[in-house]
């Protein structure tokens, strides 16, 4: 088995880079655990191309390079979650969260929460000004999941057809805070 890349930590959470020959399998679980996910988006339920299909992704313009497919995983090296995001689109200091995927199992039980805010301390720290997104407004619970990570609606776009299905897509985003603000604003060691 080869070792996953850490890239950061967040709240005790190793958060590696994934990498296509080792994780695709991996991948392809996490996805036919998150049914739900994708029944609700695409109207399909998952297929066995989806893990392929993660490392493929990549906005139009855009090279895998500048891609970020990032796991956690579990006490049993299982894969309970994963994001993907676009650094520096649609344009520099903004990275793009593309997708979030937790474990039907791990979910409301802090993990996603944790991994945000290690995402955001991290992209901080690269130069990131603004974290964004885009949620299918049919997708309440993330609605108020990203709510609650402080993320404001930005605009709506009506027509956006993912699989089968036409979406209103919610485009939301989050202003971070530079590193450098953090490191002056924490208290003096006494």
């Amino acid at each position: 088995m080869v070792r996953s890349v850490m890239l950061f930590e967040a709240s005790g959470l190793r958060v590696s880079m994934l990498d296509d020959a080792t994780d695709r399998e991996a991948v392809t679980e996490l996805s036919a655990a998150c049914a739900d996910y994708a029944l609700m988006v695409t109207g399909a339920p998952p297929t066995p191309q989806d893990g392929e299909r993660f490392f493929q992704d990549c906005p139009p313009g855009r090279s895998l390079d500048t891609m970020l497919k990032l796991g956690v995983r579990g006490d049993s090296n299982t894969l309970r979650c994963l994001i993907d995001v676009v650094r520096d689109y649609p344009e520099p200091g903004i990275w793009y969260i593309g997708l979030l995927m937790v474990h039907p199992t791990d979910r409301r039980t802090g993990l996603g929460r944790s991994l945000i805010e290690g995402l955001a301390r991290h992209a901080a720290g690269q130069g990131a000004q603004r974290l964004s997104l885009g949620v299918v407004e049919a997708n309440n619970a993330a609605l108020a999941f990203w709510t609650a990570l402080g993320f404001t609606e930005c605009r709506r776009t009506r027509g956006q057809r993912i699989g089968s299905l036409d979406h209103l897509v919610i485009e939301m985003d989050r202003t971070l805070v530079p590193a450098s603000r953090i490191a002056a604003l924490r208290l003096p060691d006494r």
